[in-house]
């Protein structure tokens, strides 16, 4: 997907896309409206024509049908992922596995009961099977997910709203059950976690400013720290993080 940026809507969970070509974002218009409630999270594979949108209680594969405009072509039926309720997604680099965190909804009290990781594994053509889950250390509301470049491991942050103590948990993702690691703290209500393109540093968010740095251990996936590399950030609630490396001359 290398032309096309996809961004959810936030109140109906449509999705859009956006012609990237010149270096500046040009609207191709409005794709589609995914089932499911509330805002989306887009991931786009590897493979440029793969496409996954993960909705409140549900994951759904597409192709990109029309090269021209990023129109998108429903691989499967939705995968119904029942009381999970989905709050972030990611594909790992090799593009062998879809991997979501999730709450489990108490129907009487609505709030999440017990957090987990949900891993699909991506088939042919881009199908995704059925999710295999394996719990949080944390119940409290996992937020956000990410996997190191060499698809070993994964890194879950958490925590309650608003502004409660945060957590980050690691998981080794080489088998075919998301396997709990290790935990830690991470600030106040983290929002983003990104892992470094040289397999070094995960880096996390929060809601008051704060950018931290967690030491990987190659041969585990454990973290050290966190480590404040950057504090007091105006506007606070940092909802998103994004690593660029650039090659100098």
């Amino acid at each position: 997907m290398a032309n096309f940026n996809t961004s959810p809507g936030f109140a109906n969970g449509s999705i859009a896309a956006f012609s990237i070509n010149s270096g500046a974002l040009t609207s191709t218009g409005l794709l589609f409206n995914p089932p499911g409630q509330f805002s989306p999270t887009v991931v786009v594979a590897v493979d440029p024509g793969l496409v996954y949108v993960a909705a409140a209680f549900s994951v759904a594969g597409y192709t990109i049908a029309n090269p021209a405009t990023g129109e998108l072509s429903q691989i499967a039926a939705p995968i119904d992922a029942g009381l999970h309720r989905i709050f972030g997604a990611t594909v790992d680099p090799h593009a062998a596995h879809l991997f979501t965190v999730d709450c489990v909804i108490n129907l009487s009290t609505l709030q999440c009961d017990e957090g987990s990781v949900s891993s699909f594994e991506i088939g042919s053509g881009g199908a995704l099977s059925s999710p295999v889950t394996t719990p949080t250390m944390n119940p409290i509301f996992p937020r956000a997910i990410a996997v190191d470049p060499n698809s070993n491991f994964a890194y879950v942050i958490g925590g309650p709203s608003p502004q409660g103590p945060g957590w980050i948990e690691s998981f080794a993702i080489g088998g075919a059950t998301p396997e709990p690691i290790a935990q830690l703290p991470a600030g106040t209500l983290p929002e983003s976690v990104v892992v470094d393109p040289t397999d070094r540093f995960v880096y996390v968010t929060d809601d008051v400013g704060n950018v931290l740095a967690y030491e990987i251990t190659p041969a585990t996936g454990e973290l050290t720290g966190p480590t404040t590399v950057a504090s007091g950030i105006p506007g606070a609630d940092l909802r998103t993080i994004v690593l660029v490396t650039v090659q100098l001359p």
